[in-house]
Formats: structure tokens, C-alpha cells, sequence
């Protein structure tokens, strides 16, 4: 049987795609799961001592400019005591979006955070030289000596300084 949050996701997607509304649900989970991450409203919505009639008033004032749809999918949640799923479930929505619109997720690794303009010249350079669509997270590696390290699915492409020394090692013993 499949994941309950993978199931969720995919009516989610499903009633997205026939509402032509992928990319606003996929904002509403953004939104929705990125003030979840505040704890104290979290704990809020998981408490058993305050009725239930009260969290579900609470969300659709919190979440007033949010797609009634993914309040429905919250208050659900909600009823049914899985509020922490939403997490979940976005993560597989977001992977189902990804998939639709033929989008790589990848992470560079930097000595150095980058500027919005660097990211997106690598953003332009992969989809120029593979035509692969990515969207790129930094992440910091104080390991890494300099130059980055891009990692998109399974594939490393590595333009680090360690490792431009050994390729001229590999080509001199070679020689």
C-alpha cells in the first residue's frame, strides 16, 4: 500500500492540475509549512486540551490568503491528528511539481555563500551546456578548499581546487 502522504500529495497534485492551479498550491504548502516551522503555532495546532473547532477558526485567519483547498487538506489533517504529515506531504508534492515542469533539485557546495546572480549564472550555464533545469541551494563546506562542488540527483560535477590538484597529479604521473 502507498505512503498516506505520498497519496495526499498526489490528489493534491491531481485537483491542481484540473484547477490549473499547481503552482499556487505549491506556494499555499510553501507558505503553509514555512510558518509551521515556528514552534510554539505548531504545538498549537497539535494540542489535545484546546477543541478542535477553535484550531480549524484559527487556521483559516492565519492562513486567510491561502487556497481553500489546501485549508480543506489542513483542517483534514487536523481531524485527523496527522497535522505533522503536511511536512510530508508538501515535500512529495514539491517532487511531483518538480517532475511536471522538468526540474532538478541540486546544491552547491562553496567555501562562501553565493550572491542570487552567481547562482543564476550557474542555473543558465547547466542549462546551456546540459539542458537541465535546477534550481541550486548553498550550502557552505568549510572542507572544501576552494572552487564548489555542484551535486545534482546522483551526479557529482566537482570544480573544486582539490580537484583540479589532482587531475595535473594524475596527468604528470602519466607522463
Amino acid at each position: 500500500m502507498k505512503n498516506k502522504d505520498i497519496e495526499y500529495a498526489i490528489a493534491i497534485y491531481n485537483l491542481g492540475l484540473q484547477e490549473k492551479k499547481v503552482i499556487s498550491f505549491n506556494n499555499s504548502l510553501a507558505t503553509i509549512t514555512s510558518a509551521l516551522k515556528n514552534e510554539n503555532y505548531f504545538l498549537f495546532l497539535q494540542s489535545k486540551f484546546i477543541d478542535k473547532s477553535i484550531i480549524s477558526s484559527s487556521i483559516e485567519k492565519v492562513f486567510f490568503n491561502i487556497d481553500k483547498e489546501i485549508i480543506a487538506l489542513l483542517k483534514l489533517l487536523l481531524r485527523n491528528d496527522d497535522i505533522k504529515k503536511i511536512f510530508s506531504i508538501y515535500k512529495n508534492y514539491q517532487k511531483l511539481v518538480d517532475d511536471y515542469f522538468s526540474i532538478k533539485r541540486g546544491i552547491i557546495y562553496t567555501t562562501q555563500k553565493l550572491s542570487s546572480a552567481e547562482i543564476t549564472k550557474l542555473k543558465e550555464a547547466f542549462y546551456n551546456k546540459y539542458h537541465i533545469n535546477v534550481i541550486f541551494k548553498n550550502i557552505i563546506d568549510k572542507d572544501l578548499i576552494g572552487g564548489l562542488k555542484i551535486k545534482i540527483d546522483d551526479k557529482i560535477f566537482d570544480y573544486s581546487l582539490a580537484k583540479k590538484i589532482d587531475t595535473i597529479k594524475e596527468k604528470v604521473l602519466i607522463k
